[in-house]
């Protein structure tokens, strides 16, 4: 299987948040990794027969705000996605911090998260991502690993609108 080829299926996934209220924090928006996903025999710990068995993982990623936001003391934002496996240990992990007045997210425009830690994002301004478990991407994946959207408001927390995260899931190489 060449890299890049998508496993069954379509494989590019998204995440939603609501930041329903100034300075509230929203729950996780949370992806599950079954590749097997009609179920019976299969599951999301054992393949079905007539699948192939190549490695897949994420990797692309990018997050759009729905409103521009820039980092300031009344709104300062951290955005973070993990990465868990199926005992819920966490084995990737990066977050975008909007605390500086230099950081700005321009609305509906993707920001690329495809770069090395301390690198600055693409679509991000200034901002750089962060990550404090694992790596950059890509990151494989195994049956039952979940990727979860957390995202933060301090400060007076204006910004209330929403963020998505987009990935795309495909083979890893041959």
């Amino acid at each position: 299987m060449a890299g890049g080829a998508r496993k069954h299926g379509a494989h590019r996934e998204n995440l939603w948040i609501s930041v329903p209220t100034a300075n509230v924090v929203p729950g996780s928006a949370i992806w599950v990794y079954d590749p097997y996903s009609e179920g019976g025999a299969g599951g999301i710990s054992s393949p079905t027969v007539g699948y192939d068995l190549y490695q897949e993982a994420v990797i692309e990623m990018a997050l759009t705000l729905d409103t521009a936001l820039t980092g300031q003391a009344t709104n300062f934002t951290t955005f973070g996605v993990t990465h868990r496996n199926a005992a819920a240990t966490t084995k990737d992990a990066f977050t975008i911090v909007a605390s500086t007045t230099a950081f700005v997210f321009a609305a509906f425009i993707p920001a690329n998260l495809g770069v090395a830690s301390g690198g600055t994002i693409p679509g991000g301004g200034t901002g750089t991502l962060t990550i404090g478990t694992g790596t950059a991407l890509p990151w494989k994946l195994l049956p039952g690993d979940t990727i979860a959207l957390s995202v933060a408001v301090t400060g007076s927390g204006q910004y209330t609108l929403g963020v998505a995260l987009g990935f795309v899931v495909a083979g890893l190489g041959a």
